[in-house]
């Protein structure tokens, strides 16, 4: 099959643990067992960069799931619980996932 012919597009996601701080808030991007709170969130679609609302987010909140999550205080705030709006792009961060794509010579889209 000629995928390009029917406008197929294709890409890869990557989620990587950097040595920052977290890339919306100052918290430390540290993985941990550690549980002091826990609560459910439901999924809500909202736009993409690119102006585009997930079809398959649609699909899940008409379902009306809800998700459990765990967190400890060392390393959550209100921005991961969707309570407060994301701080300002943490640079070093961004720096750091540009400089890799860039190395990889991977799109950045």
């Amino acid at each position: 099959m000629d995928y390009g012919s029917i406008g197929f597009k294709a890409g890869l996601e990557i989620h990587q643990q950097l040595d920052t701080k977290k890339l919306f808030c100052n918290c430390p991007s540290k993985i941990s067992d550690k549980t002091d709170y826990s609560f459910y969130r439901f999924l809500r679609p909202t736009q993409s960069e690119l102006g585009e609302v997930d079809k398959a987010a649609i699909m899940e909140m008409m379902k009306g799931k809800r998700f459990l999550y765990t967190a400890s205080r060392d390393s959550t705030c209100l921005v991961e619980a969707d309570e407060e709006p994301p701080h300002e792009v943490n640079r070093e961060a961004l720096d750091v996932a540009l400089t890799v794509s860039i190395l990889l010579n991977a799109e950045i889209v």
